[in-house]
């Protein structure tokens, strides 16, 4: 997390000649869902001519960005189903999730989740219930770290 509160983001741009790019993503600017419609995606365009210049541009603009000849890579690799909803087992208030990534932490019996959480209030210790398609699930988190900016840290407990 960088000091202003926002997620360290890091792509592989090979392609542009560099080998590895950081840039600060606002949480805000994070996805949290697929766009609607689905061609509505967006597209970044970088030309091998000018690798410096981006374009911005959606999925409904692959046909005319597209020439004879030119090559299509298509990343069939499925997204994390990280979206998680809960209830605060102490208040019973609605929490909904989104999991970033695993967090260090000094046990390693535990693990420590990044999540952004969405509820009223982030309590620190505050237990959560984590909600299957069935009803309440074996799982828990706790607040551990809340932040005034997501991602916050949280403990899942629970059968592995």
């Amino acid at each position: 997390m960088s000091p202003s509160g926002h997620a360290r983001c890091c792509a592989e741009t090979a392609c542009c000649g560099q080998t590895h790019s950081t840039t600060t993503c606002p949480p805000e600017r994070i996805a949290t869902h697929a766009a609607e419609p689905r061609d509505a995606a967006r597209l970044m365009v970088i030309r091998r001519a000018e690798p410096d210049r981006f374009e911005h541009a959606h999925i409904r603009d692959l046909p005319a960005l597209l020439a004879p000849g030119d090559r299509l890579v298509v990343n069939t690799t499925q997204v994390l189903p990280a979206r998680f909803r809960g209830t605060r087992e102490d208040t019973g208030g609605k929490v909904e999730g989104l999991y970033l990534q695993d967090a260090p932490q000094p046990d390693p019996a535990a693990t420590h989740w990044l999540a952004m959480l969405k509820s009223r209030r982030h309590a620190r210790g505050a237990p959560i219930r984590l909600l299957g398609p069935d009803g309440p699930s074996p799982y828990t988190l706790r607040m551990l770290e809340p932040q005034p900016d997501p991602p916050g840290r949280v403990d899942r407990r629970g059968p592995r």
